[in-house]
């Protein structure tokens, strides 16, 4: 059986990607990084946006690749590239308030209007097309999303990444198919 653990911290908002990928925010707009595991202690991260801006997070998202996606009250976005330990900006043109981050090739977004956004690796977001304004969205690593929206239903999308679906035949006796 299972127990709960007191983890350290007044946090806002946290993210789990995995055990050595946690991220939060607290009411300060200040940015941490759980270290190299749920046991290891808070790491203040740099912020993108300098101490005195008066800018304010409004979603913080990692996926389980390491991936890290900030997503400001002014609908600008970056992204932590942990080799320069540091915040670049990150494009999009939609207004983004909302990210969530499943990996580098599963990120969703959510706007002012309730638009759900699907990134895409040609750096575009792509519209849902949902039928209702979105309050909230998760993202799974394997591209499995689920959204709720204002009616409260949740309502999944299939975002599968390309493939191409392959089938063997193998001749156990003689050759297949016949050379005739």
């Amino acid at each position: 059986m299972g127990y709960w653990t007191n983890i350290d911290g007044v946090l806002k908002s946290i993210s789990v990607g995995n055990s050595s990928n946690i991220w939060g925010y607290n009411a300060n707009n200040e940015i941490f990084k759980k270290s190299d595991s749920i046991e290891g202690n808070w790491q203040g991260i740099p912020s993108p946006f300098g101490e005195l801006s008066s800018e304010n997070i409004t979603s913080l998202s990692c996926g389980d690749d390491g991936h890290v996606l900030l997503c400001l009250s002014n609908q600008r976005i970056f992204r932590w590239i942990h080799q320069i330990q540091n915040w670049q900006p990150f494009p999009s043109t939609c207004g983004l308030t909302k990210v969530n981050v499943g990996n580098n090739y599963n990120i969703w977004g959510i706007n002012d209007a309730g638009t759900g956004w699907i990134y895409t690796m040609d750096a575009v977001f792509l519209n849902t097309q949902n039928t209702e304004p979105l309050l909230d969205v998760s993202v799974g690593s394997d591209g499995s999303a689920i959204v709720l929206g204002n009616t409260g239903s949740g309502q999944s999308f299939s975002n599968m990444q390309p493939y191409i679906a392959m089938t063997y035949i193998i001749a156990l006796q003689g050759v297949f198919p016949s050379r005739s």
